[in-house]
């Protein structure tokens, strides 16, 4: 892949990541009352916000290449069956539906997943540019925090629930994250890959910047080579050296 290649692939993400980390603006305002449609995984294929009136609810977007995602829902499912009366946790998917069905037979997850994976109607409500971003919505309909999953603890759930200040960390920083793990750019080259151990405290996501690099955090090589080549979604690949192979 040449330079070139590079600047022409950040030129078309750069629109598609233009929705800047608005979220923290409706932090203390009211929630808007989202028609919740295409539900898996649960008693009803549709509702809204307000059905859960009287209850905390947490929107929790995710995608089946974000390991953080994942790694979260364990706590997510225990929270939901402790809380039941008085919490809702809806997870809003960003992937195909062929493909989150695929995952719910793999992975029994007792939580609903909302399907938004073409016009992404529900990121418009709450923009960002990172998965996990989790929404903190109190009994009165007021949005209360957005975090990110792995940040959550049982305490901001107890807070929630009494409808007290929650005290989970604002998190959508992902300009910041970038610098934090990558560091500034040094030089020009074609190409330049640096590959870093996993980071259970990082973001899934890739960034695009002015100057054609393209920053990737806890993906793998196979979701990389879709975006950079847009790949239909789940292409077979291979990826090989002398010793060994990776496939995705």
């Amino acid at each position: 892949m040449t330079y070139t290649k590079l600047i022409l692939i950040a030129f078309c993400l750069l629109a598609t990541l233009n929705l800047s980390a608005q979220s923290s603006k409706l932090i203390g305002k009211p929630a808007p009352d989202i028609v919740f449609k295409k539900v898996l995984n649960d008693s009803k294929t549709g509702y809204k916000l307000s059905d859960f009136k009287g209850k905390a609810v947490i929107i929790d977007f995710w995608s089946t290449s974000c390991r953080p995602c994942i790694e979260a829902f364990p706590k997510l499912e225990k929270w939901q069956k402790d809380y039941q009366k008085d919490l809702k946790i809806i997870t809003i998917a960003q992937d195909k539906k062929a493909r989150i069905v695929k995952f719910l037979q793999n992975r029994k997850l007792a939580l609903p997943v909302v399907l938004d994976t073409n016009d992404q109607q529900y990121v418009r409500y709450f923009p960002h540019e990172a998965v996990p971003h989790t929404i903190f919505i109190d009994k009165s309909g007021m949005v209360q925090s957005i975090t990110t999953a792995g940040l959550v603890t049982e305490k901001h759930i107890k807070e929630l629930i009494a409808g007290e200040k929650v005290t989970a960390q604002y998190s959508d920083g992902v300009e910041k994250e970038i610098e934090n793990l990558i560091g500034s750019e040094q030089g020009e080259t074609d190409v330049q890959m640096v590959q870093k151990p996993f980071d259970k405290n990082a973001y899934s996501v890739y960034k695009s910047f002015k100057n054609g690099r393209l920053t990737f955090i806890n993906m793998g090589y196979s979701t990389i080579y879709e975006i950079l080549y847009n790949y239909p979604n789940r292409t077979r690949t291979r990826w090989e050296n002398p010793k060994s192979y990776y496939r995705g």
